[in-house]
């Protein structure tokens, strides 16, 4: 039995530095922990833990390449996230779908 307990990637999505790491992934494809970490004002140890936890969740594949460690996106852990938003997607275009009716006058 598999005692490890993966992270809830809603969690690991919850951190605003872990998002902004996701996207600099997502746009600028595998990099170095190091690479990563020249982006954002803390130190390379936090990036190291923000990076664990998305690992943790599945988002994050990390693997040694020579003596750095490359951070690579894995993005079919984010589906559950999609699926979650797709169905309250609804009610923010019956608002919205209401607004616009509003400023047409109807």
């Amino acid at each position: 039995m598999n005692t490890t307990k993966q992270a809830d990637v809603f969690q690991a999505i919850a951190s605003p530095l872990r998002r902004d790491i996701l996207h600099k992934l997502a746009l600028s494809g595998d990099q170095s922990i190091t690479t990563i970490s020249e982006d954002f004002a803390v130190s390379r140890q936090a990036v190291t833990r923000h990076l664990s936890v998305l690992a943790d969740a599945g988002v994050v594949q990390i693997h040694k390449q020579g003596r750095e460690q490359i951070c690579a996106l894995h993005a079919d852990a984010l589906v559950q996230v999609a699926e979650w938003v797709s169905f309250y997607r609804q009610f923010w275009d019956r608002k919205l779908d209401a607004i616009g009716d509003v400023l047409d006058g109807e």
